[in-house]
């Protein structure tokens, strides 16, 4: 998993998921990043840099119009070389060729819900 050095994607894990792993999935998977945040076998954080540019949200992105929700989890992967799990976030996929042109990846792993499989 890779998650930047500001803490910024695991914050907003934390404001939407429980630690303790219950009730659901995304509760589980915050739970895992909470548990082994120190480990970095399991955990990479890397470093991005926020910028007060309302058309980039991170001075490693050009000019977009990507979710600014979102940016913080592009700019980690464009900067890792992870990509990226997706599963109904529709951004992804409507993004895709922003994202392909930025040399990302994103797995799309519920493709029934409208997203391709996978895009590079």
């Amino acid at each position: 998993m890779f998650l930047d050095d500001l803490g910024l994607i695991l914050g907003e894990y934390r404001g939407r998921l429980n630690h303790r792993g219950a009730p659901g999935t995304g509760d589980i998977f915050y739970k895992f990043l909470h548990d082994h945040l120190y480990s970095a076998r399991k955990v990479v954080r890397v470093s991005i840099t926020p910028v007060n540019d309302e058309t980039r949200g991170f001075d490693e992105l050009p000019p977009n119009s990507f979710d600014k929700n979102d940016r913080k989890f592009l700019a980690v992967a464009l900067v890792s070389s992870a990509t990226v799990c997706n599963a109904v976030d529709t951004d992804w996929h409507e993004h895709s060729a922003f994202i392909a042109a930025l040399g990302v990846t994103v797995n799309q792993i519920c493709p029934e819900h409208g997203c391709a499989v996978q895009m590079v």
